[in-house]
């Protein structure tokens, strides 16, 4: 997906954004359908990735969002069947995401 990586499993979303325009990131997740992220990781932060999720934020509801200062250690989340691997790592996140 254009601007992120979109994981869908049932009524489960994760969205990983790394680098995005507004326009590219709301494009990508209208066409697939998206009506609510359960959680939004952000890889790595900038001016431009928050416009975008700022756009996003206005027209799809955020449940959970981690960006690399909220996440001080290595972490797994689990949303409906995704398991989210997260790893703090110089400013940014390392994220893996797999299907259970």
């Amino acid at each position: 997906m254009a601007g992120g990586d979109l994981s869908r499993s049932g009524q489960a979303t994760v969205l990983v954004v790394a680098d995005a325009r507004p326009e590219q990131l709301l494009r990508a997740v209208r066409a697939a359908g998206v009506r609510t992220v359960d959680l939004l990781v952000v890889r790595r932060p900038s001016r431009t990735t928050e416009k975008a999720l700022a756009s996003l934020a206005e027209r799809v509801p955020t449940r959970v969002r981690a960006v690399p200062d909220t996440v001080p250690t290595d972490r797994e989340i689990d949303i409906g069947a995704i398991a989210v691997h997260r790893h703090p790592s110089a400013g940014t996140l390392e994220v893996a995401v797999d299907r259970r």
